[in-house]
C-alpha cells in the first residue's frame, strides 16, 4: 500500500497519511495507536455518511463498531472486532500482558565470583519487568505492517462502498 489511498475524506485522509508515515519510518507502536484511532474514524464517518452520526454525540469505537455492523460483511467485521478487543483497547489502556501473555524465558542463578551457576528456572515478566518490554517489541514487530495493510485495505472497501 501507498501513501496515495484517496477516502473521499478529509478527515480519513489525514489520519491515513499520519499512520502510513509512522509504518514507512518503522514506529512500530505509534502506527498500532493510530491504526486503532483510523478505523474508529472510518467507522465513525461510515456512520456520518448515512446520517447516523453527527461528531458531537459521544461514541467510541465498540458504539461505532456495533451500529456499523449492518453495512459491514460477517468477516470485516469479526476481524474489526478482534482489532478492537486484542489490539486496539490493549495498546490505548496500556495493558501490555494482554497481549504478550506474559514472558517467561530460561534463566539462571549466577556466583559472579565464582562464576558458578546454581540453578536453572524459568523467570516470568512478573519476576523481570524488562521482559515484558522484549515481548511488546516483539509483538509490535509481527503486528504493525499487517495491521496497516488490514486498514488500507478495509478502508478503500469501505470508502469505494459508501463514500
Amino acid at each position: 500500500p501507498n501513501n496515495k489511498n484517496n477516502l473521499k475524506s478529509e478527515r480519513l485522509n489525514q489520519l491515513y497519511q499520519e499512520l502510513y508515515e509512522l509504518v514507512i519510518f518503522g514506529f512500530a507502536n505509534a502506527s498500532i495507536v493510530m491504526a486503532g484511532i483510523f478505523l474508529e474514524t472510518l467507522l465513525k464517518e461510515l456512520l456520518f455518511t448515512k446520517k447516523e452520526y453527527d461528531y458531537k454525540t459521544k461514541l467510541d469505537f465498540g458504539g461505532a463498531l456495533s451500529k456499523c455492523k449492518k453495512y459491514l460483511t460477517k468477516k470485516d467485521y469479526t476481524d474489526l472486532k478482534n482489532i478492537k478487543d486484542f489490539i486496539r483497547n490493549p495498546y490505548h489502556h496500556h495493558n501490555i500482558t494482554q497481549f504478550t501473555g506474559g514472558v517467561k524465558t530460561k534463566g539462571v542463578k549466577l556466583n559472579l565470583k565464582t562464576g558458578e551457576i546454581s540453578e536453572y528456572r524459568t523467570i516470568d515478566s512478573d519476576e523481570l519487568r524488562f521482559l515484558e518490554v522484549i515481548g511488546k517489541i516483539k509483538f509490535d514487530s509481527q503486528t504493525f505492517i499487517s495491521l496497516f495493510r488490514f486498514c488500507h485495505n478495509i478502508s478503500k472497501k469501505l470508502s469505494k462502498k459508501y463514500f
